[in-house]
C-alpha cells in the first residue's frame, strides 16, 4: 500500500510532516487532534476524494493511508509516485505561465478530481485539470 505524505484538510493541502517540531519530535497537542480529526474521517486525499487515515506512531515517520478497499491509483506506489509527478509539473509550469497568480491545489470531493485554482489579485480563476 502506499503511504501519501499529504491529504486535504480543511481545503487546503496539509503535510503529514506538521505534526513533527524542527527537531522532529511530535508536537503532542496537534498529534492528539489529528489523530481525532483521522477518526471523524476528515483528512481527503487529493486524488480520489476518498478519506484518508492519519498514521502517527512513535517508530515511523507520520504519513497518510487508504482505507482497506480504496481503488485509489494512489494505492498502487508506481501508479501513486507518477501522478504525484504530473501534479507536481503541472503546478510548476502553471506558476511559471502565470508569475504573478498564487497556485492551490484543492479537491473536488464529488467528482474525485484534482484541481489547479489559481488566483490573480484577489480575483478567483478556476481551471479544471484532470490528472490521468
Amino acid at each position: 500500500m502506499y503511504e501519501c505524505e499529504e491529504a486535504i484538510y480543511q481545503d487546503a493541502l496539509w503535510k503529514a510532516s506538521s505534526l513533527k517540531d524542527r527537531n522532529g519530535n511530535y508536537i503532542q497537542e496537534l498529534r492528539l487532534k489529528m489523530r481525532t480529526e483521522s477518526q471523524n474521517r476528515k483528512f481527503i486525499c487529493p486524488e480520489c476524494g476518498e478519506p484518508l487515515i492519519l498514521n502517527a506512531g512513535n517508530i515511523r515517520q507520520p504519513y497518510f493511508s487508504h482505507y482497506t478497499g480504496s481503488e485509489c491509483v494512489l494505492t498502487n506506489k508506481e501508479q501513486g509516485e507518477r501522478n504525484r509527478r504530473m501534479r507536481d509539473a503541472m503546478l510548476y509550469f502553471a506558476s511559471l505561465s502565470f508569475p504573478d497568480a498564487t497556485i492551490l491545489l484543492s479537491v473536488e470531493a464529488c467528482a474525485a478530481r484534482s484541481w489547479c485554482i489559481r488566483r490573480i489579485r484577489n480575483k478567483k480563476l478556476s481551471r479544471k485539470l484532470k490528472l490521468p
